[in-house]
This record gives C-alpha cells, sequence and structure tokens, in this order.
C-alpha cells in the first residue's frame, strides 16, 4: 500500500485499515504529497455502510477499489477488539479536522466539492477561523 505499512483486515468482506488515525494521516498525506495525477479514494466505513455492501455489489466494488477504508463507525472497533488486526474508529468530522491541520504543514491545498455554493461558502469560512492559514485549491457544486 504505501511505505508506511498500513495493514487491512477483513470486516464482513470489506479490506477495512487496521492502523491508528496517527498512521492514516500519515498515509493521506505521504499520498497527496506525491507529485502526477491520480488521487485515491478514502472511504469512511460504519456499520450500516457494511450492510448496504453485502446487498449491494457497486458499493462493493468501490469499496475494494484503489484507496483505504477506514472505521469510522464504533460497532467495528467493538466487534474486532479481540482480533490479531482490531480495528480504530476514526471519525469523519476527525479525521478532516485533522488532516487539514496536519496538512497546513506540508503546504497542501484543499478542494471542496459540496451541495451549493452557499454551503462551501460557509464551510470555507467556518474552517478558516478553525484553521488559520488552511490552502484553498478551490471548490465545486455537485453537477446533481
Amino acid at each position: 500500500m504505501s511505505a508506511l505499512d498500513l495493514r487491512q483486515t477483513d470486516f464482513a468482506g470489506v479490506p477495512v485499515l487496521s492502523a491508528t488515525p496517527d498512521s492514516i494521516l500519515n498515509w493521506i498525506i505521504e499520498k497527496a504529497r506525491k507529485p502526477g495525477p491520480g488521487g485515491h479514494h478514502v472511504h469512511l466505513l460504519a456499520a450500516h455502510s457494511v450492510v448496504i455492501a453485502r446487498d449491494n455489489e457497486t458499493f462493493m466494488s468501490a469499496l475494494r477499489a484503489d484507496g483505504i477504508v477506514i472505521p469510522d463507525g464504533r460497532w467495528p472497533e467493538l466487534l474486532t477488539r479481540k482480533e490479531k488486526l482490531p480495528l480504530h474508529q476514526f471519525r469523519g468530522h476527525d479525521l478532516l479536522i485533522q488532516l487539514l491541520s496536519d496538512a497546513k504543514a506540508s503546504g497542501l491545498r484543499h478542494y471542496f466539492l459540496g451541495p451549493s455554493g452557499v454551503v462551501l461558502e460557509n464551510l470555507r469560512k467556518r474552517l478558516e477561523v478553525r484553521i488559520p492559514g488552511i490552502r484553498w485549491a478551490g471548490q465545486g457544486v455537485y453537477p446533481f
């Protein structure tokens, strides 16, 4: 996966990271700093998402594609706590805030996609107060 050796484990057929939040953040920042085209999918997985994936092959395929799956919900952590590779919950909100804060030191810029210009501007204002010096690459509204 990367030089940071993030290990995956199978959780109900979904390959999920068994890594600490700091390791996950470092992996994402390392991938973002590499030159060239690309990008990587980062999926946040709650127990409900596993149920959907088991019934929807398209969704399951998306979770198994390039990128990483991070346990967002508490249930995956609780259900694997005695396993060889237990899962560690990393809430999406916490991931976003820590990533934006840590990425600032790396000089990374961020692009946000949202439902409307108003929502994106409100997000931008709130993040600039919470994380002074955050760098923006741009923003866009969903095409649907």
